[in-house]
This record gives C-alpha cells, sequence and structure tokens, in this order.
C-alpha cells in the first residue's frame, strides 16, 4: 500500500477508534466466539437507560483586568467534561466513490485504505462497532449493511466499481438510510455513535446537493469525516461536507504516520459531548471586537453585547473560545453579565453551567492622551 494511503487510513482509524471511547467489556467466552463473526448487531447496552450524566466544568478568564479607556482586554472561555458510564454502540458507513475517475491505480489505493481501516478497528474485538459499506457512482450500486465480520466489510469494499459519474449527494442518502435501519436493533438508538468516512475526488454535478445532504447528516447528530482522494479532488467542496475541517483529511498531505496518527490521537482520544453552545453578554462598558473571536462564532450581536458558539463532537479536552473587547466606558465593572455554556452528553442528558465573572477596571483617559 503507498505510504500516503497507509498515514491516512491510520488517521482516520484512530479518530473512529477514539469516537468508540475505550475497548468493551470482555465477553463471556461464548458470546465471544458467536459475535466475533456475527453480522448482526451486538447487544443492546445494558445501563444505557441509567448512565450518570457527564460532569462539565468552564473556566473564564479575562486579561489584563487594568486598561485605559479604549484599549482592549483578552476573553478566553474553555469548557470541559468528564463522563462515566457504558461502552456506547459505535456505527460506521465507509461511503466510498466508484465512478470512472477511480479506475486503475487510484481506484486500488482508495479500496486498500478503506480495507485498512477496517482492519485497524479491530472488529472482532470491538462487538460493540459495526461498519456498513456504501459505493456510488452515478447512483448507489453497493449497499452492505453494517457488520461486525471484517471479512464481509472488506468483501463489500472490494465490490466498489469504476465507472460513470460521481454522484456523492446519493452515496450519503444511502449512507442515512443504512444507519437509520442499524437503530432499530437497540432500545436506545440514542446511544449510538453514528459516524460516515467519505471517499470521494470531484463529486459530478457541483458541491449544491451533496452539502444539503451532509448537513442533514450532521443535524441528525452523525459525524462526517471526509477523505479527498486524487491530485484534482474537491479539497473546498468536501471539507464543507465533513462535520468540520479537523474531520477533512487531504490525500495528498505528506505528514509522517507517527507524527498524523500522536495528533490525531491527542486531539480526538475521547468525544465526549455530543453538542456544546457557549453564549456570552458583555455589558454595555465593553464592546465585542468582530473580527478577533476564534473559532468564529455562530451568533455575534456587537450592539447588544451578545457573542456564542455552537459545536459538536467535543473531544476530551474541551473546546476553548477566545476574543478581544474594547473598553468604551470607564470605572470598576463586571467583565460579563452572564456567560453560560448548555450540552447534550453522550447519555442525552442534557445540560448547563454558568462561567465565574471576573471584575475588570477601565481608567477615565485615553491611551494617547495627557495625563
Amino acid at each position: 500500500m503507498p505510504r500516503r494511503t497507509a498515514v491516512v487510513a491510520v488517521a482516520i482509524a484512530a479518530v473512529l477508534i477514539a469516537i468508540a471511547l475505550a475497548p468493551p467489556r470482555p465477553a463471556a467466552p461464548a458470546q465471544a466466539a458467536g459475535r466475533a463473526t456475527s453480522t448482526g448487531p451486538a447487544p443492546t447496552p445494558r445501563g444505557t437507560d441509567v448512565t450518570p450524566p457527564c460532569v462539565v466544568t468552564g473556566t473564564r478568564r479575562v486579561e489584563p483586568t487594568m486598561v485605559l479607556l479604549g484599549e482592549a482586554v483578552d476573553v478566553t472561555m474553555t469548557v470541559q467534561a468528564t463522563c462515566f458510564g457504558p461502552i456506547y454502540p459505535l456505527h460506521l458507513v465507509l461511503v466510498i466513490e466508484g465512478s470512472a475517475a477511480m479506475a486503475g491505480k487510484l481506484g486500488r489505493d482508495v479500496k486498500e485504505g478503506a480495507a485498512e481501516v477496517v482492519e485497524r478497528l479491530n472488529l472482532p474485538n470491538n462487538p460493540a462497532t459495526r461498519v456498513a459499506v456504501v459505493g456510488f457512482d452515478d447512483r448507489v450500486r453497493v449497499k452492505c449493511p453494517v457488520s461486525n465480520d471484517p471479512d464481509r466489510v472488506k468483501h463489500c469494499i472490494g465490490r466498489v466499481g469504476d465507472r460513470g459519474n460521481a454522484r456523492l449527494e446519493s452515496g450519503l442518502t444511502e449512507a442515512r438510510r443504512q444507519l437509520r435501519a442499524a437503530r432499530r436493533d437497540y432500545r436506545s438508538p440514542d446511544s449510538i455513535r453514528e459516524v460516515a468516512v467519505v471517499f470521494a475526488a470531484h463529486p459530478t454535478g457541483g458541491c449544491t446537493r451533496p452539502v444539503r445532504e451532509a448537513d442533514g447528516l450532521k443535524g441528525g447528530g452523525i459525524l462526517l469525516v471526509t477523505l479527498c482522494i486524487g491530485e484534482d479532488c474537491d479539497a473546498q467542496c468536501l471539507r464543507a461536507v465533513a462535520t468540520s475541517s479537523r474531520y477533512h483529511f487531504d490525500w495528498r498531505q505528506r505528514i509522517q504516520l507517527a507524527n498524523i496518527f500522536d495528533t490525531i490521537r491527542r486531539m480526538y482520544q475521547y468525544i465526549l459531548l455530543k453538542s456544546l453552545t457557549i453564549t456570552d453578554q458583555l455589558p454595555t462598558a465593553l464592546q465585542i471586537v468582530t473580527d478577533t473571536a476564534q473559532p468564529a462564532p455562530n451568533d455575534i450581536d456587537v450592539a447588544n453585547g451578545r457573542i456564542g458558539w455552537t459545536q459538536t463532537h467535543i473531544p476530551r479536552e474541551g473546546v476553548t473560545v477566545t476574543y478581544r473587547a474594547r473598553a468604551v466606558a470607564p470605572g470598576s465593572q463586571p467583565s460579563t453579565l452572564g456567560a453560560t455554556a448548555t450540552f447534550i452528553d453522550g447519555g442525552n442528558h442534557t445540560g448547563s453551567i454558568g462561567f465565574p465573572s471576573s471584575p475588570i477596571t477601565v481608567l477615565a483617559f485615553e491611551p494617547d492622551q495627557p495625563r
């Protein structure tokens, strides 16, 4: 297998293994023997309905705490979670382009890369992990339901062809169907962690339809990982299809396997929260500097002093957001009128926390004024 194929396969597999949170509990010998080759569902997780909620904490730091009128302060807000409970099932769909662009060596490399991902998932020893395969060109031609049998999954990967155009939206639509069908096997389907990994080059007909279909998957809580393959792949489109840019991989990047594996493992060792919303409400004495917010906020209202972020699939080390605010009125005052975070954890518990407010002092003269 070409080196770059192995690099990306390892990176994707590391993300997917991390999403499963931890190795499953050991099964009784008779059960383990049956599950290793079974194409049916892993047993419904016991205790899912009584999973304790995650413990979520937040910090808010303002620096400096004393400024001159017209100067700005840096605001940094961090949310982290600690979760306890059962191992959640992981359902994965490999969405593989089978268009004419995949003929020859490129197509073989793609299939080998997808098979490598399956190998690294170690399905026989992870009975709560199940994989489906969807192959698409002008239409969906390969539809293999979720299975815990690695040989069956790799056989389906080998059936993906190399003809016609690349209608990515069709592949995404079928991926959602396969994940929906697999939910029926579980008493608590909302506890399933669902991922679609897209292997694609250049979607036919533009990106509007694939992005619209991808938005439907994301809205259903499905994590979308994209792998942009080939020298002429449409990276902009596939980055937009992914849940975020951190879940987009470029086939052409030449990073050593050890480096990329360690980076992925460090960043996404555990996906703990399904969604997280952070909001901050500033007093009139502070004004948001709009082009300083990182990452880009989902909600910003400078006139009313409100700023907010919403993110999904939150890793163990949490999320940090930052922005700057300019002092527009003198005096000692709170740095926020109310900063909160609301979340949904892996057990579908909802919760909220408040951030502490630290005071700031604004001196009553402009920086360029003589004292």
